[in-house]
């Protein structure tokens, strides 16, 4: 569960969410994190910050929810490419953020050591 969910989280701090990363810190980052509470406490904010994205944006069309797609665009096509069976979405996610993260550095879109 963990590997599938944790990926949405770090999304959020790369999109910007200065909360989940403060969190992910306090707990001792992702390797240490096996407090309870504070996996409860990161995954309450999630949850929070996600809906308030899309609150923001509902039908979709002003862009602020655009950052949620993070991810997903390479993360759905190494989903659709293992048939479903091999690769989980949060994985799949997890590995399109770090590819869209290189191809943004190589256009100059994302900085230089944010992949």
């Amino acid at each position: 569960m963990l590997r599938n969910g944790l990926p949405e989280v770090i999304k959020y701090a790369f999109i910007g969410e200065q909360r989940i990363g403060a969190l992910l810190s306090e707990a001792g980052g992702l390797s240490k994190l096996r407090s309870e509470q504070a996996l409860m406490d990161i995954v309450s904010w999630s949850v929070k910050y996600k809906a308030s994205v899309t609150a923001g944006d509902y039908r979709d069309r002003s862009g602020l929810r655009a950052a949620l797609n993070f991810g997903h665009t390479v993360g759905h096509a190494l989903e659709a490419a293992s048939g479903g069976n091999s690769i989980g979405h949060g994985e799949a996610v997890a590995l399109g953020m770090l590819v869209e993260s290189f191809a943004g550095q190589r256009y100059g879109i994302t900085p230089r050591g944010h992949a």
